[in-house]
């Protein structure tokens, strides 16, 4: 499980990584129609999904732009 930052806890916890849909653009109303319209001739019946992160300590949603912390290896020396 990725380690991130979590405003809600302080500190750096585990977070499990969810797919979710993409919150919808600022796009007019015709904009969408011609969208939802090239998609059912091409066929694409799907809905765009970006990973979402929840912290397993307080089920909160961590921010979109904040990257997994990656556990960094020191004085490690290959044998």
């Amino acid at each position: 499980m990725p380690e991130a930052y979590c405003r809600c806890c302080g500190k750096i916890t585990a977070h499990k990584v969810v797919m979710g849909r993409c919150k919808p653009t600022n796009e007019s109303g015709w904009q969408g129609v011609q969208e939802f319209v090239a998609l059912l001739l091409k066929g694409k019946h799907y809905y765009k999904l970006e990973p979402q992160y929840y912290c397993r300590v307080c089920n909160q949603r961590c921010n979109q732009t904040a990257i997994p912390h990656k556990k960094e290896f020191h004085d490690v020396s290959i044998v």
